[in-house]
């Protein structure tokens, strides 16, 4: 239903007016309310949805918390888990915010890329747990000849990287192109909130196109995040295929591609008048409120995927090192595809193995990496 023209509706006396399509404000939240009690159930239950997929989400979350931390192996690692899995209710609030009360979006949106960088920092460092830290990685993955500095879906990366081994200086400029976000994210969207502002204001093409490049900027940041974990995520597909990394992998990485570079898709179709008035409701900013509308059913699904790659016992499971060509160690069987405990989630296929507390600088076996707390003061 189109809410852009004036709808009769039998009340007590009088009709509804017409939505503000002009672009020359924003509607105050108090507004947006009225207009919702007054559109009738279509409207109410259009505008139900994200409150309705945040209640789940929040759901979701609490039990993915209780079973982590009853099933705790290495606190800090859950900790991280934790963190990551809280990305997905905070960014719905976030995104809510800045649909109910329209003139806030700016803020919601530079809160939002504040704490969704600092969850990418949080995840790259749970992946490092898993190994021990930094050089127990290199040395986890000492058997693999070279770390393709293109792998799908970079194939069109033009990288000065050459076919080399995982050393800890490659690590770290993985690291980096992951941390930039901390940096980037909170930087764009605050130029992008301020310049919102002056646009309301005093409208003008330089505006526009300032707007445009630091749109264009986040994009390629999180193409640069996506990158790093891209190449973590390859490396590591053998060495942690017992904890169901590859499935974590992806649903972080889909939330990067969902939260920028549909936005800016969304933005720019914006800029051309491809959005009508009315959907969710009309505001200067309809390419912000209807991204954050689907970003919140997107995000929906991809909590239920992390719910289920995440809440899984990893008690006995252990780093399965690349060992180099001539060396052999004994293996003990893991299939989790085979393996279940009593509450119907994954494990792995053997007896927990107890191992001490080691620091960074002590050589871990061959025979595989355990799980340590190498890396928990990290």
């Amino acid at each position: 239903m189109d809410y852009s023209t004036t709808i009769p509706i039998n009340t007590t006396n009088a009709t509804i007016a017409v939505w503000d399509c002009s672009g020359k404000r924003s509607i105050s939240s108090q507004e947006l309310w009225v207009k919702i009690g007054e559109g009738g159930a279509p409207f109410i239950g259009k505008m139900s949805v994200p409150f309705i997929l945040f209640f789940l989400m929040v759901v979701i979350y609490i039990d993915e918390v209780i079973f982590l931390v009853k099933n705790s192996i290495y606190w800090k690692r859950t900790v991280y888990a934790i963190w990551v899995l809280s990305l997905f209710p905070v960014l719905t609030a976030f995104s809510i915010t800045g649909i109910f009360a329209p003139r806030t979006s700016g803020t919601a949106r530079f809160a939002a890329s504040f704490y969704f960088a600092v969850v990418l920092k949080k995840f790259f460092t749970y992946i490092l747990h898993y190994y021990g830290g930094k050089e127990a990685m290199v040395e986890a993955l000492r058997g693999v000849p070279y770390v393709p500095p293109n792998p799908f879906p970079c194939c069109f990366v033009l990288c000065c990287w050459r076919n080399h081994p995982m050393t800890v200086r490659r690590l770290n400029v993985l690291q980096g192109l992951v941390y930039q976000v901390l940096i980037m994210y909170p930087l764009i969207y605050l130029l992008q909130s301020i310049l919102a502002l002056e646009y309301y204001t005093m409208p003008n093409r330089a505006v526009v196109l300032v707007s445009t490049i630091l749109g264009l900027l986040g994009t390629l940041s999180s193409f640069t995040c996506l990158y790093g974990y891209t190449v973590l995520s390859k490396v590591s597909r053998f060495t942690l295929q017992n904890y169901n990394i590859r499935a974590k992998f992806i649903t972080v990485q889909m939330v990067v591609a969902f939260n920028t570079v549909q936005g800016f898709t969304i933005r720019t179709v914006d800029r051309f008048d491809g959005l009508s008035c009315g959907f969710p409701y009309p505001d200067k900013a309809n390419s912000y409120l209807l991204h954050n509308y689907i970003l919140i059913c997107e995000v929906f699904i991809l909590s239920l995927c992390a719910w289920w790659a995440f809440r899984r016992n990893e008690e006995g499971c252990e780093v399965q090192p690349v060992l180099l060509p001539g060396e052999t160690f004994t293996s003990i069987k893991k299939d989790i595809e085979s393996a279940t405990t009593s509450d119907g989630t994954g494990s792995c296929d053997k007896d927990s193995i107890p191992t001490d507390d080691v620091s960074d600088d002590v050589p871990l076996p061959y025979g595989g990496l355990h799980m340590n707390k190498a890396f928990e003061s990290v």
